[in-house]
Parts: C-alpha cells; sequence; structure tokens
C-alpha cells in the first residue's frame, strides 16, 4: 500500500515540471499507479518514454480516504 499526503505530493510534482510552478496555476493531476523503485530511477536520470513508464506501471486496485477520528467515547458512533 502507497499512502502520501497531497502536501507533501504537490510540491514534487511542482519542482518536475517547471512550467507548472512558473504559471502558479492550481495543480490539475490524476495518479495511475505506482512503479518500481528501478524504473522510476532510471527515467529521472535517463529519461524515459511514458510508453515505457505504463510498461512497468502497477495500476491501483482501489481508492481509499482515511479520516482521523478523536479518541474516546461518542455515543453518536455505533457499536462493532
Amino acid at each position: 500500500m502507497s499512502i502520501v499526503r497531497q502536501r507533501e505530493l504537490e510540491p514534487l510534482i511542482a519542482a518536475s515540471f517547471p512550467s507548472i510552478r512558473a504559471s502558479g496555476s492550481r495543480l490539475d493531476y490524476l495518479i495511475l499507479g505506482t512503479i518500481d523503485r528501478e524504473h522510476w530511477r532510471t527515467g529521472r536520470t535517463a529519461g524515459s518514454s511514458i510508453s515505457n513508464l505504463v510498461e512497468h506501471l502497477a495500476d491501483f486496485k482501489g481508492e481509499v480516504t482515511l479520516e482521523v477520528a478523536a479518541g474516546g467515547w461518542d455515543p453518536t458512533r455505533p457499536r462493532r
């Protein structure tokens, strides 16, 4: 499972694409999946085509949104 915080991801995207950072506009992106570390490093140093990245892409099986709930007893929350 991969977990990333939006506030940590968006600066990385902006740093990777200077034209986006320069425009100052809102980031609009879609995350398709993950890529293994070896191919990611190769792409960062030697460059890679989109088709090569897609070939090594591990797509997500689902999406989960995690929310933090305050601890303690809550009479409105059903018992398990």
